[in-house]
């Protein structure tokens, strides 16, 4: 190397696909390329950052930004509501991740992540449906205190504890 970013071939390739993706944000601003777009490449993606907007327009990103943003959201409520589980730290360790890896390529390009977004409304759902069964045996259990709560939760529910012994 000279010392010259342009005599790097990975520098050079990644000069170019921030170039391609710059362009084709510039052209289909509003609606992007769309996912099925071949670039100057010849692929179907590329390695920027600069890709989602390039693919999906400000119109296409807002709408993406906001279910990631919805999916956080939720995740924080049920959290605060039926308390931190393990589903609550993976989740928050995912986007924080994500977030980390921005400045290297967009994350929603790779099929991981469709898997990973599942897997977090997974989560969500499942947290919410024990921290429900939890708050029904407990107040179960205070509307009706030495009788065995209508959902059966040995193991986790406070009520069921109470009325085991």
């Amino acid at each position: 190397l000279n010392g010259d970013g342009q005599a790097d071939l990975s520098y050079g390739q990644r000069s170019l696909a921030y170039e391609y993706a710059a362009e084709a944000w510039r052209t289909h601003t509003w609606f992007g390329t769309g996912p099925g777009h071949t670039y100057a490449t010849g692929a179907f993606t590329l390695d920027t950052p600069l890709l989602t907007v390039a693919k999906f327009g400000l119109i296409g990103t807002a709408i993406l930004v906001i279910f990631l943003w919805t999916l956080l959201a939720c995740c924080l409520r049920t959290g605060r509501r039926f308390g931190i589980r393990p589903a609550h730290t993976t989740i928050r360790a995912l986007t924080c991740v994500m977030v980390a890896f921005l400045p290297f390529g967009t994350p929603v390009e790779d099929k991981g992540f469709a898997f990973a977004i599942a897997l977090v409304v997974t989560a969500i759902g499942a947290a919410s449906a024990r921290g429900f069964e939890d708050l029904v045996n407990q107040q179960d259990a205070d509307a009706h205190p030495g009788q065995m709560p209508s959902i059966d939760r040995k193991s986790s529910s406070p009520a069921a504890a109470g009325s085991a012994k």
